[in-house]
């Protein structure tokens, strides 16, 4: 099932052609693992300190709307891969 978020990213791409696998916005979305993961660091250290704003940042970054969201998505599926059954 697919957001709103990944529905605008879809018909951004669309329009710019071959889906990028680096974010060309101004926001920077992280696309590598190493970005993603120091992203969430940095969001569960200003959930952790009560930064509302700072928390607000990170998590546009890594969810909102980006040409770019397929790769960053198949990143962060690596990193939260559910631990398999049996």
């Amino acid at each position: 099932m697919h957001g709103p978020f990944e529905e605008q990213a879809a018909r951004v791409a669309e329009l710019v052609g071959k889906r990028p696998t680096q974010c060309p916005c101004e926001t920077g979305h992280p696309t590598d693992r190493e970005a993603v993961t120091g992203l969430l660091d940095e969001a569960d250290s200003a959930r952790k300190a009560g930064d509302i704003e700072a928390l607000r940042g990170h998590l546009t970054r890594l969810l909102g709307p980006c040409p770019a969201a397929p790769t960053r998505a198949a990143v962060m599926r690596d990193i939260v891969k559910p631990p398999q059954k049996g």
